[in-house]
């Protein structure tokens, strides 16, 4: 239960990165959010108690999971965007 948070933390991320926000953009603010939520992950599940290493195994695990809702979410856009580009247009 305790990886919930990191996996849901990086989805999120990942969708909220392909969304396209104009202040998301930048490499350096997407990594600074990726690492945030990963220290957040292992503070809030308590695993900085055993070892601090557990910070680059959360850290890790977002930054997939950001990578997978950023593919997931284009994916997405690009079916919807192919879908309605093929849909015929009302007659006036």
């Amino acid at each position: 239960m305790d990886e919930l948070l990191p996996i849901a933390a990086g989805l999120a991320l990942g969708v909220l990165f392909a969304s396209g926000f104009g202040w998301l953009r930048p490499w350096w603010i997407r990594t600074l959010l990726v690492v945030l939520a990963g220290v957040s992950a292992t503070v809030t599940s308590g695993e900085f108690r055993a070892n601090w290493a557990f910070v680059l195994v959360d850290v890790g695990e977002v930054a997939l999971l950001a990578w997978i809702g950023f593919a997931g979410a284009g994916a997405v856009r690009r079916r919807r965007d192919s879908r309605n580009a093929r849909r015929p247009a009302l007659p006036t």
